[in-house]
């Protein structure tokens, strides 16, 4: 009885959790907003942002970010965790 409760706990948290990425990923795949009658499935997005130079230095400057905030929270983290 307890492992079935379990697996439906586990179960509802999943579809709680990916049912939106689900959706954003779909969403992603559309020309046009959701809602919208003339939207349809493409790559119309993914080309925008990829060939996008902008986008490239914005990954760059988050990469650097992220990266940096790593190499301080990590030691700092460790320091203040013994």
């Amino acid at each position: 009885m307890r492992s079935l409760y379990r697996r439906i706990v586990i179960g509802l948290l999943a579809i709680a959790v990916l049912a939106p990425v689900g959706l954003i990923i779909y969403q992603s795949f559309l020309t046009a907003a959701f809602f919208s009658p003339r939207a349809r499935f493409g790559l119309d997005a993914y080309r925008y942002v990829f060939f996008d130079k902008n986008f490239y230095k914005a990954l760059g400057t988050t990469a650097i970010f992220s990266f940096g905030m790593v190499a301080i929270a990590v030691p700092l983290g460790g320091l203040l965790a013994f």
